[in-house]
């Protein structure tokens, strides 16, 4: 597994939100995503803005760079609904956690 660095503030801040009894294990599981860290060029990022809603394309344009087969995420209304395109300009499937597990 992959991350970006935006996607690990992302995840901290839908946590502190909406499960803070979980923020500890994450900020622990954190620490070993460093290693996995993928930040996309800007030419990427621009490329994925021109498909979905520029604050979701750093998290295309990572995936992209990453050479990712999966881009797994919750967000049905900005990623999900996307994914045809998604996948025709980057050849990324974009899925849902259960479906991504179901598939492996």
């Amino acid at each position: 597994m992959l991350y970006s660095s935006l996607i690990l503030v992302e995840v901290e801040r839908n946590l502190i939100d909406k499960a803070p009894m979980c923020l500890p294990r994450f900020l622990e599981l954190r620490g070993a995503a460093v290693k996995s860290l993928i930040e996309p060029s800007r030419t990427l990022v621009d490329d994925a803005a021109l498909i979905v809603d520029p604050k979701d394309a750093p998290i295309v344009a990572a995936a992209a760079q990453a050479e990712a087969d999966y881009l797994v995420t919750f967000d049905r209304k900005h990623l999900i609904a996307k994914a045809p395109e998604i996948e025709a300009e980057f050849g990324i499937v974009v899925t849902t956690p259960s479906e991504v597990l179901a598939a492996l």
